[in-house]
């Protein structure tokens, strides 16, 4: 299935993308469906599009994201995960500390 059939597809927490990306997503992405893989998204809003990627990518990935919100972290499921962050606030050598100790 394509992403866009996903996000269409997708009645859980709210998700929202572009229209216009969905080709571009499918064209870099599919090839890391089932793999072991993680993924990095900036902005976790409600938490949907968490569940979206986590979806198309199955259930041998990991997907981490970074918010500036602390009420994002409850969004996290299984196989996700939720940094809070902001860059101003915080050096980017210690977000990048944190996120290499997730990874590992």
């Amino acid at each position: 299935m394509s992403f866009w059939h996903d996000f269409l597809t997708h009645n859980d927490k709210p998700a929202g993308k572009w229209s216009h990306y969905f080709p571009a997503y499918d064209r870099h992405f599919t090839s890391w469906k089932d793999k072991s893989i993680t993924f990095l998204e900036i902005g976790t809003a409600s938490g949907g599009s968490m569940q979206l990627w986590r979806g198309f990518f199955g259930p041998k990935s990991r997907i981490i994201s970074i918010d500036i919100m602390p009420k994002c972290k409850e969004l996290e499921e299984p196989g996700t995960a939720t940094f809070i962050s902001s860059i101003p606030h915080s050096s980017a050598s210690s977000l990048e500390k944190r996120l290499a100790s997730h990874l590992a």
